[in-house]
This record gives structure tokens, sequence and C-alpha cells, in this order.
């Protein structure tokens, strides 16, 4: 599969949107805890947004490389 496609990008982008529950276009910590497939603890999270988002934001380009970073721990 690209990692660059379409299919790809929309699976990605429907997952932002699924997430971003107030549609303001930004997540909060509590909405990745509601992703699905992923059990992801509030500890992870938390480093996610101190070491990756600016201000403790997270907007779609973060997440795109979040999802990125995520989708290849499974394929090492």
């Amino acid at each position: 599969m690209n990692p660059f496609g379409i299919n790809v990008f929309k699976r990605v982008l429907n997952g932002f949107n699924k997430l971003d529950l107030d549609g303001d276009g930004l997540l909060q910590k509590n909405d990745l805890l509601l992703m699905d497939n992923y059990r992801l603890t509030s500890a992870f999270i938390n480093s996610i947004y101190d070491n990756c988002c600016s201000n403790g934001i997270m907007d779609f380009e973060c997440y795109v490389r979040f999802r990125a970073s995520l989708d290849g721990l499974g394929h090492r």
C-alpha cells in the first residue's frame, strides 16, 4: 500500500474527523483515548503532546505525523 496514496489519506482524515468530536480542528488528549484498534495510556498521550505538538495542541498536521509514527511501530 502506498503510504502517500489517496486511500491512506482518506483513512487518516476520517480517523481525525472521528476523534474531533467538537469539530474545532484540534484534538484534545482525551480524544486520543477513543482511537479504535489502539490502547493508548494517558502517560503515552501526555508524552506525545509534550514532545511532538506545539503548545500542547494537536492539529491535523501533528496528527498525521503521530499516526505515521504509530502505524510504523507495527511494521518493524
